[in-house]
C-alpha cells in the first residue's frame, strides 16, 4: 500500500516462533494479541533484553553494553504535561493493555512527557479521577506522580525501554513563542527548580535498568527572558551551557542513562554543535550524549515553500490566462462592432498632441511602474539562477537567520510575480476599456465637412482634394500606405468616399488598420512585454517549486540542520555523534512522509513517533483511535513497520535472537 520514491523496502516476516523465542530472552511475560486485523508485520519484536543494557552513544550510533548498533523505535506517550496531569488513553484502557499494544505495533520504547507542574504540584489526587481514569480504578486515588510510576511501569514490564522528557514546566500543550516557556527555566521554576526535577526523576528510576534516558528539555525557543543558543557563554540563554548543567544531575543520580540534548528553535537545529560539542567536553559525558531533532510537514522549508508557491501560482496562472483569452475575445468582437459603424464618425483625423491611451498620470503608463515591474521580474529569474547553481541547495549555511533570509527571497519572488501579473493585467484591461470606447473618437476627433475617410500621411495628396493640397506634418501619423488608399473602390468616382459598403470590404479594412496601427509602437510593444514578462515571471517560480519539490532538497535541508552528525564519511569527533528524531509525524501519507521515511531508512537516525494515541482536541496524527485498540491509519503504521525492519536484521545475519540489531562497533 505504501510506495517509497526509491525503492520499496524489503520486508522481513518474522513468524510466531521467533516472536516467542524473543519474548522468552527478554524474561517478559509474552503479550497478548490485541487487534482483530493484525499489523502489516505481525511477530515483529524489536526489543532489547536487559543484558544488553545500559546503552552508550558510540560515534554517531546508540550501541549496547557489547557494543552492538542497536535503534529506538519509539512512540510518544504524552498527556501527563497536560493539565489532566496523566497520560492519555487510561480512561479507555488499563495500562498494562496500552503497553502490550506498543509490543504488538513492533516498537521498542516511549517517551513519555512530563511538566515540573506534575514533579511539583503536591497533588494527592488526580483532577476529575474518576474521568480520567475510567479504565484503571486501582489508580483514581493516586497522585499524578503515582500515576505517572504505574504507567512507566506497565511499558518496562512489558520489555519497552523508556526515554523521560521535560516537555514543559506549566502544564499545558506546548509549544508557542508567547508561553514564556522556551527556555528551561520560568519565573516561577527558576534553573535550580529545574536542575532540581532533573535530579529527582533520574533518582526515582534508577532501579528500573530499562528507563535508558532523558530528554533534558523539549522544543528550546525564544522567550520573554531572551533567544536560546548554544555556546555565547551568556547564563541566562546559552543552552549549552544549562544543558551540560542538567547531564552532571541526570549522571550523578542515575549513571547509567543517555543524556538527550534539544536542538534551537522547536528543535530544528543542531549547527552549533560542532562549535561547541557537547559531547566531548567532559570525561562524563563521553558516550552519553544523544542530540535530538524535531521534524514535521510544516518545519520543511523546502516543502512548505513548494506548497504555497504551487498553489498561489497554479490558481494566479490559470485566471491569468483567462483573462488573456477573455481579452482577445472581447477585443476582436470590439472591432468588428467599430468596423460596422458609420464611418462618419471616423473621417476627422486624430488632433495633434492627443492620444488614446490612458493619461500620463495612468500607472499603466507611468515609467515608474515599469521600472519596478522590470524589477520584480529580474528578482525573480534571479533567484532561479542563484538556486541552479546552488543545486538546489536551499541554504548555504545552517542556522535559524540563513534560513529566515531564505524564506524572505521566497516571499521576495512570490510578491514579485503576483504583483507584475497585477500590474500587467491592469494594463491589458486599460487596453480593453480603450477598444470598447471606440479609439477615443467620441473625445479626440470632430465632425468633418469632407467625406474622406482620412488624410494623407505627410507629403501625400488627398484622396479627392485638390491637386498639391497636402496634409499638414504631423497631423495623422497612423495612416495606411499611399498605394493601399488608392486600391480601395469608390462608390461615386467624384473623389469622395461614400458610406461602408454592405461588405465592409473597403472601409473595413482601413478601419481596421487604423486601429491595429494605432497598437503599433510604444503600445503594442507594452503589451508584448508584459505578456512575456508575466509568463518569465511565473516561470521562474515555476521553477523554483520543481527544485523545491525534489528529494534532494529535501535531504539538502535536513543534513545542513542536523543530517550532518550522523554522516558515516566524518572523521571529525565534534562533527560525529548520535541524533534521536524524537517528534515526527503526520496527518496524511503526503510527499513530506514519503521524503522523511526515506530519509530515515538512509540514515543511522533512531526515531519516535508522535503519537500512540491522541486527546479529544489533537487526535490527527495518532497511530490508535481514542479507544487505544484500533489502527486510525493502517498506511502509516505500515511505513513505520518497514522502516523498523528494514533497520532489523534477521537472526542469520545478526547472530542473535535477542532483539538487537546491527554490527559489532569497535
Amino acid at each position: 500500500h505504501h510506495q517509497k520514491s526509491s525503492q520499496v523496502l524489503p520486508i522481513i516476516a518474522w513468524s510466531l516462533p521467533k516472536r516467542e523465542m524473543a519474548t522468552a530472552l527478554l524474561g517478559v511475560a509474552p503479550a497478548p494479541r490485541l487487534f482483530a486485523a493484525p499489523p502489516l508485520l505481525p511477530g515483529l519484536d524489536t526489543r532489547l533484553a536487559l543484558s544488553d543494557l545500559p546503552l552508550r552513544a558510540l560515534r554517531h550510533h546508540i550501541v549496547t553494553s557489547s557494543g552492538r548498533v542497536f535503534k529506538l523505535f519509539c512512540v510518544n506517550w504524552y498527556g501527563a504535561h497536560l493539565p489532566q496531569m496523566v497520560l492519555t488513553g487510561l480512561d479507555v484502557r488499563p495500562a498494562r493493555d496500552i503497553a502490550a499494544a506498543v509490543v504488538e505495533l513492533g516498537f521498542n520504547c516511549v517517551r513519555l512527557p512530563f511538566s515540573l507542574d506534575m514533579v511539583f504540584g503536591n497533588r494527592t489526587r488526580v483532577p476529575d479521577a474518576e474521568s480520567a481514569l475510567a479504565a484503571n480504578p486501582e489508580l483514581q486515588d493516586r497522585s499524578p506522580f503515582q500515576v505517572f510510576d504505574a504507567a512507566l511501569a506497565s511499558l518496562t514490564e512489558a520489555g519497552l525501554l523508556v526515554i523521560l522528557n521535560n516537555h514543559i514546566s506549566h502544564s499545558g500543550w506546548c509549544c508557542g513563542f508567547g508561553d514564556a516557556e522556551g527556555l528551561w527555566y520560568t519565573q516561577e521554576y527558576p534553573e535550580e527548580r529545574w536542575l532540581e526535577a532533573v535530579s529527582l526523576m533520574s533518582a526515582r528510576y534508577k532501579g528500573d535498568p530499562r528507563v535508558v534516558g532523558f530528554d533534558l528539555r523539549n522544543e528550546l525557543r525564544p522567550s520573554d527572558h531572551g533567544v536560546p543558543n548554544f555556546g555565547s557563554g551568556d547564563p541566562k540563554t546559552d543552552w549549552s551551557m544549562a544543558a551540560a548543567k542538567g547531564a552532571s544531575r541526570v549522571l550523578a543520580a542515575n549513571e547509567g542513562m543517555l543524556i538527550v540534548v534539544s536542538g534551537l528553535l522547536y528543535c530544528m537545529f543542531l549547527c552549533d554543535v560542532p562549535a561547541h560539542p557537547l559531547h566531548l567536553s567532559s570525561p562524563e559525558l563521553t558516550e552519553r550524549v544523544v542530540y535530538i531533532a524535531h521534524e514535521y510537514a510544516m518545519t520543511s522549508i523546502s516543502l512548505e515553500a513548494r506548497r504555497v508557491l504551487s498553489s498561489v501560482w497554479l490558481k494566479c496562472l490559470v485566471v491569468f490566462h483567462a483573462i488573456l483569452w477573455l481579452t482577445w475575445a472581447l477585443s476582436c468582437l470590439a472591432r468588428n462592432r467599430c468596423c460596422k459603424m458609420s464611418s462618419q464618425q471616423y473621417r476627422e483625423p486624430l488632433v495633434p498632441g492627443r492620444s488614446r491611451l490612458p493619461s500620463s498620470s495612468s500607472c499603466a503608463r507611468g515609467w515608474l511602474c515599469d521600472i519596478v515591474m522590470v524589477t520584480l521580474f529580474a528578482l525573480a529569474l534571479v533567484a532561479v539562477a542563484l538556486y541552479a547553481l546552488y543545486g538546489a541547495r536551499l541554504v548555504p549555511v545552517c542556522g535559524v537567520s540563513w534560513n529566515l533570509v531564505m524564506l524572505g527571497n521566497i516571499m521576495l519572488v512570490l510578491f514579485g510575480g503576483l504583483v507584475s501579473m497585477w500590474l500587467w493585467t491592469h494594463i491589458v484591461f486599460m487596453e480593453l476599456l480603450h477598444t470598447f470606447s471606440g479609439g477615443g473618437a467620441s473625445s479626440d476627433r470632430r465632425p468633418s465637412s469632407d467625406g474622406d475617410v482620412a488624410l494623407a500621411p505627410q507629403g501625400r495628396q488627398r484622396p479627392g482634394s485638390e491637386e498639391g493640397q497636402e496634409v499638414a506634418r504631423g497631423s495623422e501619423p497612423f495612416l495606411p500606405p499611399a498605394q493601399e488608399l488608392q486600391n480601395m473602390p469608390e462608390d461615386g468616382g467624384d473623389g469622395t468616399t461614400s458610406g461602408m459598403s454592405s461588405s465592409c470590404s473597403t472601409s473595413e479594412q482601413g478601419q481596421e488598420y487604423r486601429l491595429a496601427s494605432h497598437r503599433r509602437g510604444p503600445w503594442c510593444s507594452r503589451l508584448h512585454v508584459a505578456t512575456l514578462s508575466t509568463f518569465a515571471a511565473f516561470g521562474a517560480l515555476g521553477v523554483i517549486v520543481y527544485i523545491f519539490g525534489t528529494y534532494g532538497a529535501f535531504r539538502h535541508e535536513l543534513d545542513t540542520r542536523w543530517g550532518f552528525l550522523v554522516d558515516e564519511s566524518s572523521s571529525d569527533p565534534a562533527r560525529t555523534a548520535p541524533v534521536w528524531l524524537g517528534e515526527f509525524g503526520t496527518v496524511k501519507d503526503t510527499l513530506w512522509w514519503n521524503y522523511m521515511l526515506r530519509y530515515l531508512s538512509e540514515r543511522e537516525v533512531s526515531w519516535a513517533y508522535w503519537s500512540i494515541n491522541g486527546d479529544p482536541k489533537h487526535p490527527y496524527m495518532a497511530l490508535l483511535r481514542q479507544d487505544s485498540a484500533t489502527v486510525r491509519d493502517p498506511w502509516k503504521l505500515h511505513g513505520l513497520q518497514e522502516l523498523m525492519n528494514h533497520a532489523w536484521p534477521s537472526e542469520e545475519s545478526s547472530g542473535t535472537s535477542s532483539g538487537v540489531g546491527g554490527d559489532i562497533v569497535a
